[in-house]
């Protein structure tokens, strides 16, 4: 779940990631790739911001030896490869979600096992804390459940989440009873 949506994330200082060259090197050649291998990121013009962020990515698998090319393609054409065709066709992507006001939306819609949204990632255990997350109308055993499943999807990584956005505004001090949205 995206950070500033209430509280329902993770706080940052309780994700595992933390950038470890050496250890992303070591990784690569236990996997049998030594000197790295090349890869493609698709992303797409529509959103400059995706563009943008496929070149960050670009640059950093390239400091442990991942070429990566980045395609561009008209939004139409990116959402038939990387999400509506099957199988879909792409390594990686660059993408954003819309808000959500609950975390239902970030982690049943997309990694349940029976959402039409999920791609392919399949956990029992996962459903399971989905389903009862659901189902429940008890705020704290909802907000321990969603913990539970985030902590899944960090453990098994079907997808990494790797930036959020922050929106800015400036407001001068004469205007009153302007709530910035959340939502952006």
């Amino acid at each position: 779940v995206p950070t500033g949506h209430t509280d329902w994330w993770i706080p940052l200082d309780k994700l595992p990631y933390k950038q470890d060259l050496a250890r992303a090197k070591q990784l690569l050649a236990e996997a049998g790739y030594p000197n790295g291998f090349e890869t493609t990121i698709k992303a797409s013009p529509q959103y400059p911001e995706f563009v943008s962020a496929s070149v960050v990515l670009q640059s950093q698998l390239k400091r442990i030896g991942i070429n990566a090319k980045i395609i561009q393609l008209e939004w139409g054409q990116f959402i038939k490869e990387t999400f509506t065709q099957r199988p879909m066709d792409y390594d990686m992507k660059v993408t954003a979600w819309t808000f959500y006001p609950d975390p239902h939306h970030y982690l049943y819609n997309w990694w349940h096992s029976k959402s039409p949204s999920n791609q392919d990632f399949k956990n029992a255990d996962l459903d399971a804390i989905l389903e009862k997350a659901m189902a429940s109308t008890d705020r704290d055993e909802r907000k321990r459940l969603y913990f539970q499943a985030q902590q899944i999807l960090l453990d098994e990584a079907p997808q990494i989440i790797w930036y959020t956005g922050n929106n800015v505004e400036a407001v001068r001090n004469e205007v009153k009873g302007y709530f910035q949205s959340y939502t952006g």
